[in-house]
């Protein structure tokens, strides 16, 4: 079942996870493994509490299987239903998007160096399928790889009619879930339907699919080491505005950011295209399709950022006071080692300030006279998308300081007067602001 280049791979590693549902597919990738162990490995099986008795027992089947080839079994409930609702997604994308977090949480924290997944040569047909009618680019044109850093497939090269085979001669206990037959699902219908109709005019359409889907893995790599590394800027994949009008591979370099921003699923050709026209808009200009990443026209650049709201948290602005903030962490009272920005301010100027982000109508002093806020962010060129995360310290609509060396502010306060350090030290924590409604 395994090539010997994928046997190769596997007995490099110092452990990985075989992710096993008790289907056909994965039972005999268990059985496979099992035979070869070509190194240390324990199974993970999602219990997606959907089909109640029927998913009892798929866990009982593979706990089973996993004591008869000496191997720990992880098992993970998920409440499928409920984060459905709650992210307003099918439950097919829904369950995918939460075994994905279960893999992704395996490989970061060193348990396994891979998640060993049964997709094989006919799913990588129908993959390949449905992102073409959605729309897709080259990178969509490959369906799946064999080995995509986290995820390895190592059945990818064996078609299901193979994997029949296997389970027949090696006679694998498994079980059918029989939502895969339902063909109200987009795969199971071009599985069951579609597939099958292209194969009676062409016998081995599936195969050739799949195969295609390999040649263009190494064109994808080739583009790949053309492009070099993304450019980010916190949070988002920033693109030259003058190379994208220019460049053959622009639709290419946007569909890598908008997978690097967190839009895994339901990215079109018409959502690529649109990104693409940013580079000959205004700056300001914005495409916001309703996914995952949204992107805006900056002033020399395009940059894709994932969705996330404004962070509206808002704290008084006394001594001793730690808080997060639009991603960072402000503290005042004291300066530490590691902060990026630090700044004094009078003592009892924060007596009835807060600190907070942006909002329209707030202003700072300048000479005699005074600037809004939002005129003062564009005049330092900082992009609409960051100025909303940016920590101030406000009394009363009066801006005190603006915590940000980029578009750095502080009001002068008077020569005897007692002064407080303001410090701002990046942190780990989500970045808000994305919208940036609030501001203008």
């Amino acid at each position: 079942m395994f090539g010997s280049e994928i046997c190769a791979r596997l007995s490099q590693m110092r452990r990985v996870a075989l992710a096993v549902s008790g289907g056909r597919d994965s039972m005999c990738m268990l059985d496979a493994f099992a035979r070869f162990s070509p190194c240390d490995a324990f199974v993970v099986h999602v219990h997606h509490e959907l089909r109640g008795a029927e998913s009892d027992a798929d866990e009982r089947l593979v706990r089973s299987a996993c004591e008869r080839y000496g191997l720990e079994c992880r098992v993970h409930r998920c409440d499928v239903r409920a984060y459905c609702a709650r992210e307003r997604v099918g439950i097919e994308q829904g369950a995918r998007q939460m075994r994905r977090a279960i893999f992704a949480d395996l490989i970061a924290s060193g348990d396994a160096e891979r998640v060993l997944t049964a997709h094989h040569a006919d799913d990588r047909a129908e993959s390949i399928l449905m992102h073409m009618m959605r729309g897709c680019g080259l990178y969509g044109l490959q369906g799946m790889r064999t080995d995509d850093g986290a995820i390895m497939r190592p059945m990818l090269g064996a078609t299901r009619a193979q994997i029949d085979e296997y389970a027949a001669r090696n006679k694998i206990e498994y079980r059918d879930d029989a939502s895969n037959a339902q063909i109200d699902y987009t795969r199971n219908h071009l599985r069951h339907e579609v597939l099958p109709r292209m194969e009676t005019l062409y016998p081995k359409a599936g195969e050739h699919i799949a195969q295609l889907g390999e040649k263009i893995v190494g064109l994808v790599d080739a583009i790949e080491r053309e492009l070099g590394d993304p450019v980010r800027e916190e949070d988002a994949i920033v693109i030259d505005a003058q190379w994208m009008q220019n460049s053959p591979w622009a639709s290419y370099a946007v569909a890598r950011a908008l997978r690097l921003t967190g839009a895994q699923t339901d990215v079109h050709a018409a959502q690529i295209d649109a990104i693409v026209a940013l580079a000959t808009a205004r700056a300001g200009s914005k495409v916001d399709q309703g996914g995952a990443a949204v992107a805006y026209r900056q002033y020399d650049t395009v940059a894709i950022a994932p969705r996330s709201e404004p962070d509206l948290r808002e704290y008084a602005a006394q001594e001793g006071l730690r808080c997060g903030l639009g991603g960072r962490t402000v503290s005042i009272g004291a300066c530490e080692q590691d902060c990026a920005y630090a700044t004094r301010l009078d003592r009892k100027a924060l007596t009835d300030a807060t600190v907070r982000t942006p909002r329209r109508g707030d202003r700072l002093r300048i000479g005699d006279g005074s600037k809004s806020l939002a005129d003062f962010l564009s005049e330092r060129k900082l992009p609409l998308r960051l100025r909303q995360r940016i920590p101030v310290v406000v009394a009363n609509g009066r801006v005190l300081a603006v915590l940000d060396a980029r578009a750095a502010y502080t009001e002068r306060p008077d020569a005897q007067a007692e002064c407080v350090w303001v410090c701002v030290t990046d942190t780990g924590e989500k970045v808000y602001g994305t919208d940036t409604g609030n501001l203008s």
